[in-house]
């Protein structure tokens, strides 16, 4: 597995996590990636600074560590040359890599008639965890109204956790008897919106 030229990427070092690009690939291993920016400002790495650099491929999240190499000039354009000091290893399995947004939901227990509302906090292809005002407990089954997009997926979920909150109540739900393409269609869903979220930076 290997970067290619134009592929995003996430840049971290001392806590912080920055947006970069793969500008070139170097015979010799190395990438050059696009300087970091910040609020306006380019960020500064100093020589030999291990990093840890994630990428996104449709069947999951990697990462591997680098240390930078030197700072690189083409065109006039400056990038960093960053080395491959470990191997890569997969960090999330697609299925399962929980993506934070806010979204509609509408859901009901199987006993009743009337679908109420929720806000989805984050999302995965194996659940979700959503804030709604009405009591839930454990192991209670219900009907959920999920929409992605011009889909609208109707799925069933058992509660896992079910926790009070300030301005609601916060449930774990986990995905019962969900058929594949609904997943892949949720996991699609997923990691598109990941990859405009790193392309906006």
């Amino acid at each position: 597995m290997d970067l290619t030229v134009g592929e995003r990427l996430e840049i971290s070092f001392e806590g912080n996590t920055y947006i970069s690009q793969v500008q070139d690939v170097y015979d010799d291993g190395r990438y050059i990636i696009s300087v970091p920016i910040s609020r306006g400002y380019t960020v500064f790495i100093p020589l030999g600074e291990r990093l840890k650099v994630r990428f996104f491929r449709p069947n999951g999240i990697y990462e591997f560590e680098a240390v930078l190499d030197s700072r690189e000039k083409k065109e006039n354009v400056e990038g960093l040359a960053i080395r491959k000091s470990g191997s890569i290893i997969r960090i999330q399995r697609r299925a399962y890599y929980r993506f934070q947004t806010v979204m509609d939901i509408k859901y009901k227990k199987n006993d009743d008639e009337d679908y109420r509302y929720g806000i989805i906090k984050d999302i995965s292809g194996g659940g979700m965890r959503v804030v709604v005002d009405t009591a839930l407990e454990p192991d209670d089954i219900i009907d959920i109204l999920l929409p992605l997009g011009k889909d609208e997926l109707n799925l069933k979920g058992k509660v896992i956790r079910s926790n009070k909150l300030d301005n609601g109540i916060e449930l774990g739900i986990c995905f019962i008897n969900i058929d594949k393409w609904d997943r892949e269609k949720i996991i699609k869903f997923i990691f598109e919106n990941q990859r405009k979220r790193i392309t906006k930076g």
